[in-house]
């Protein structure tokens, strides 16, 4: 009798499992495939479709009008402007041949969208990109405000960091110990990919950097350079981590500093640290299109002719990829 009552149990817990798990199925199939068909395309009043119902919301979270379009009509215009345009858009896909053409739609795309911090896309990437680089902005502030001391009448031939003050005074240090810098060094590219020297200046201190290679007449076991021989910008010489043990939030400018910082040791590092580089020349190149040299090699392939040693010898190495302008 309780091997009976037993078995009965076990059999009624496992219909209950087995309903719940095809209840379960069900459900996750309606989901995949009858509301997924049931999901119309949405579409402009030029047949180009647009993103789908639920993921447009979410990304136009303040819109009161959503538009839905059926899978058959277009959207009346709803004002007489708006007609206009849309007619006047017409006749210019008309004249290319674009307009009543057969234009495949791809499934709608749906997936949950993490939600927006802010009120549209415009709102949300600058508050991410604001809580990103919101420190280093102060730091770089931090920097253009103060003014540059005076740069030192004579620099000290040495392997490693070497600070100067205002007064003159020399220190061996390990390494730069401002939260701002601006960093610039020099490769002696005939002896390999090795530092040879470096400056760096921040609103207290000029310093200087010199590599063993300049220094000393060392032997050199491969032409690739170990971490030894790059230039530290936050560890102490054959240490990996800060003296502190904690990685602090600091800032680096160059001009083409990606050059440069292929030269840091800590770069190299597996853990990154919270060190930073800002590019003067990715910004120039932001404001003014081209570099000056960038500038002048275009205005003399226009010209065919130029009188600067530089540009002739890149013309005669490119003359058969020349820049051409477009009327």
């Amino acid at each position: 009798m309780y091997y009976m009552s037993r078995k009965c149990g076990i059999i009624a817990r496992r219909s209950k499992f087995i309903k719940h798990h095809v209840t379960w199925c069900q459900k996750r199939w309606f989901h995949k495939t009858i509301l997924r068909f049931n999901d119309p395309i949405r579409r402009n009043e030029i047949n180009i479709q647009m993103l789908s119902e639920n993921i447009h919301r979410k990304i136009f979270k303040n819109l009161d009008n959503v538009n839905k379009l059926s899978t058959n009509d277009f959207i009346k215009a709803k004002t007489d402007k708006k007609a206009e345009q849309i007619e006047e858009i017409q006749k210019h896909l008309e004249k290319h041949g674009l307009w009543n053409r057969d234009i495949p739609f791809i499934k709608n795309v749906d997936f949950n969208l993490p939600e927006l911090i802010g009120d549209n896309i415009d709102e949300h990437f600058r508050k991410l990109a604001t809580d990103q680089v919101s420190d280093y902005i102060k730091i770089a502030d931090d920097l253009v405000s103060c003014s540059v001391p005076e740069r030192p009448n004579s620099w000290v031939f040495e392997a490693g960091w070497t600070k100067y003050d205002e007064e003159g005074n020399t220190t061996k240090v390990a390494f730069p110990e401002e939260n701002a810098i601006v960093f610039d060094i020099e490769v002696l590219v005939p002896e390999g990919p090795y530092p040879t020297m470096a400056t760096a200046v921040s609103p207290k201190y000029w310093y200087s950097w010199c590599g063993e290679q300049l220094i000393k007449d060392k032997f050199k076991w491969t032409s690739n350079p170990h971490l030894a021989d790059l230039i530290p910008l936050e560890t102490c010489k054959n240490t990996n981590t800060p003296p502190d043990g904690d990685w602090k939030k600091r800032l680096v400018i160059g001009h083409n500093v990606g050059f440069d910082r292929s030269f840091v040791k800590e770069q190299y590092y597996i853990q990154k640290s919270l060190l930073r580089f800002m590019d003067t020349m990715s910004l120039h190149i932001a404001v003014c299109g081209l570099t000056n040299f960038q500038r002048i090699l275009y205005q003399s392939t226009v010209k065919k002719e130029s009188n600067r040693k530089e540009v002739r010898e890149y013309l005669d190495k490119h003359k058969d990829n020349v820049i051409i302008e477009h009327k």
